[in-house]
């Protein structure tokens, strides 16, 4: 559900169009509100906000439409309204990384404190006026850390706790804590509880990772992690624990080609151990694609046309993850999970490319009908045709064109027209 509440900051955001200022917020520039401010003896208040956001949109939908919440602005805030784009140097002045952020500012042009993420009128009212009272998020990250401190305590062992512990360590700004616990986490949560195996290898990774955005002995401790399950995976050592171990850290530290230089290397000298291969081959498959080695990835691979179903059943019998009856919240969940399908649909037609580059034209045949079964966009089949394209496989390419034209809505056969110019012609 956290990701429906808070918008993270893309790598390239939509433009930003201004609209017109809606609800209780005033309409003035940041100078102006800090001097009114001044004048009255309140707070600037700034909802900083872009327009593809959809927690965003509903924090106006509700939070700011509430009668109770636009009273308490109005008595103790001056409330701006930013685009975070448009206002970009304001925007980072205030350290804003997701979307929306709500900024209290002092009288000194100061940040006071800030709240991230969607807020329903009552607990947007709680945390504004703890914030208005000195008690801060700083003040509120301490509270819950001796909170979860005291409920750890019996259960040192338990890796789920600790990890717990750890996060609200690195929200209270302890990151050399925070560290230790999510290595001891690593290192001993899965002797202490095996049924922790599942999320040490991706919820926990990724914790680490984000606190060596601002601790980077983080990043060199996974470093050294890697480093040293990838030497016991090429001596053949503890493959069950050290291949996952190595992949997985490869991934979280963004450095695929580790992954891929092992292979090579292991490849090359015939000692590609079975459960090894099953490991790296799911991880390098578009690093191989790129490469244009569709031989290698599909006689490693096994069951092409098994996997690509397999991967579209777990996406089709994955629920909303949330219970929230609010159609609002509804729609952004049913959005949330439209986006997903799409992108992994566009991932498995690397496995399409490779089968095509391989000779593999029945299977390919399959594997692209079940992904346009399973979403049937024009998005979808243009990635697809370029996936052909790039394979040579132009017969391939128009036959999806053909499919296309007779199955896609007329409303999205624009973008399929002009996939089919970009198929060569000879």
């Amino acid at each position: 559900m956290l990701a429906a509440l808070i918008c993270a900051i893309p790598l390239a955001a939509p433009l930003a169009i201004r609209g017109p200022i809606e609800g209780p917020f005033r309409e003035m520039t940041f100078d102006q509100a800090l001097a009114a401010a001044k004048k009255d003896g309140k707070v600037v208040l700034i909802d900083f906000f872009t327009t593809w956001c959809q927690p965003c949109k509903r924090l106006d939908k509700v939070t700011w439409a509430d009668e109770g919440v636009q009273a308490w602005l109005a008595e103790k805030t001056i409330p701006l309204k930013i685009d975070a784009e448009k206002e970009a140097k304001l925007a980072d002045r205030f350290e804003v990384k997701a979307y929306p952020t709500i900024v209290f500012v002092k009288l000194d042009g100061t940040k006071l404190d800030a709240i991230v993420g969607y807020k329903d009128p009552k607990e947007f009212l709680e945390l504004a006026k703890d914030t208005l009272a000195g008690r801060t998020s700083v003040v509120r990250a301490e509270e819950k850390l001796a909170a979860t401190k005291a409920g750890l305590a019996g259960s040192e062992n338990d890796p789920m706790k600790r990890q717990s512990f750890a996060k609200e360590l690195a929200d209270a700004g302890k990151y050399e804590e925070a560290l230790a616990e999510y290595l001891w986490c690593f290192d001993h949560g899965a002797e202490a509880s095996p049924a922790y195996i599942g999320v040490r290898g991706s919820f926990l990774l990724g914790n680490i990772q984000r606190l060596g955005k601002e601790y980077p002995p983080a990043l060199r401790a996974l470093q050294e992690r890697r480093d040293k399950a990838e030497a016991a995976v090429l001596a053949g050592t503890d493959l069950r624990r050290n291949a996952p171990d190595m992949t997985a850290l490869n991934r979280t530290l963004g450095d695929q080609r580790r992954n891929l230089a092992v292979y090579d290397k292991l490849r090359e000298e015939k000692r590609l151990d079975e459960a090894v291969k099953d490991r790296l081959i799911r991880e390098i498959a578009p690093l191989l694609v790129e490469a244009k080695r569709y031989a290698d990835l599909v006689e490693d691979a096994g069951d092409v046309e098994e996997w690509v179903h397999r991967e579209i059943g777990f996406v089709k019998s994955t629920p909303l993850p949330t219970k929230d009856k609010d159609p609002e919240m509804v729609k952004m969940m049913e959005a949330s999970q439209a986006m997903y399908a799409f992108s992994k649909a566009t991932e498995l037609g690397l496995w399409y490319e490779a089968l095509l580059g391989a000779g593999k034209l029945e299977s390919a045949a399959k594997v692209a009908g079940e992904i346009v079964e399973f979403v049937p966009k024009a998005g979808i089949y243009a990635a697809l045709i370029d996936n052909a394209v790039r394979a040579g496989a132009p017969d391939a390419a128009r036959a999806l064109v053909e499919r296309g034209r007779k199955e896609l809505p007329e409303d999205e056969k624009k973008s399929l027209e002009r996939a089919a110019k970009r198929i060569p012609t000879k």
